[in-house]
């Protein structure tokens, strides 16, 4: 049986791994507060956006942008896979990984070739090897920053307008509920807006420079930005939520393992302060005797 300061020891390293595991728990919570308010303020600026669209696409072709053209044949997909760059944070990154797995093999099975771009380093580490890598970005998972995000999805317009694939798809967690994510791979290009002309729509048209084409182009470039931001700061926001969740747990299961060591320990010293007195007592009676 262990004795009080062996407990006493075990009592001081697991108070210590809670200080950790409660510390990360609440940076969680801040860092998932900020994702989430990211994450508002990007779906208000795609609504404006969107509703600029709608007006210069009146009358216009769907087509007018190279990231808009839909391929007769897919020989090739461009996959994104966003993860974190970080564990702790329970099954995020594995329940999406599996995924991506199965969605490759479909496509595998259908006979088209699939190169994968690796956002986060927990994804580029388990697939690296089996299959084609066309790019790895690190240390942006936990915090995305739109720069960056723009800097990545210009790689992605690339590989696509340079014809190099045909789609190109994201596979992401997306937030669902605190602590649920559920993973998706959704379609990024070619790019389908869906702006059409209402009939009941004002029949005034905005003025436009250089031109309506020209500011749809565009605008179908901001759009694809604005999008890939919005899938990856769900990534981010799923993750932090996961890792709330599971330090949640984690301390939890250390308070109780403090109380089972601390009553192991009280017995342990009951024990052996019992064991003192019979050895004084049967010490007593020896000396009487």
């Amino acid at each position: 049986m262990p004795t009080t300061k062996e407990y006493s020891v075990k009592l001081n390293r697991l108070q210590s791994t809670r200080k950790i595991t409660n510390t990360m728990k609440l940076v969680s919570v801040n860092k998932l507060r900020k994702a989430q308010e990211a994450q508002r303020f990007c779906e208000a600026f795609g609504q404006e956006l969107g509703t600029l669209g709608k007006e210069a696409a009146d009358g216009l072709p769907e087509h007018v942008s190279p990231l808009a053209e839909v391929r007769d044949q897919v020989r090739g997909i461009l996959l994104l896979v966003a993860t974190s760059d970080r564990g702790l944070c329970g099954g995020f990154n594995n329940n999406l990984n599996r995924h991506v797995v199965r969605w490759l093999e479909e496509r595998e099975k259908r006979s088209i070739p699939v190169m994968v771009s690796f956002y986060g380093r927990r994804g580029h580490t388990f697939f690296r090897n089996r299959v084609k890598v066309a790019s790895y970005y690190a240390g942006l998972s936990m915090r995305p920053v739109y720069a960056g995000v723009m800097r990545i999805s210009r790689d992605l317009q690339r590989y696509f307008t340079g014809r190099q694939c045909d789609e190109v798809w994201v596979a992401y967690n997306q937030l669902q509920a605190t602590g649920l994510s559920k993973p998706v791979v959704e379609k990024l290009l070619p790019a389908r807006p869906g702006w059409k002309h209402e009939e009941d729509s004002p029949t005034t048209t905005p003025i436009l420079e250089p031109c309506s084409a020209a500011v749809l182009a565009r605008l179908i470039g901001q759009l694809t930005h604005l999008r890939l931001y919005g899938m990856l700061l769900h990534s981010a926001a799923g993750e932090q939520s996961a890792r709330m969740v599971a330090m949640d747990s984690a301390t939890r299961n250390i308070d109780g393992l403090i109380d089972t060591y601390t009553l192991l320990r009280n017995r342990a010293r009951q024990a052996a302060v019992t064991k003192e007195l019979i050895e004084i007592l049967g010490g007593a009676e020896a000396l009487k005797g």
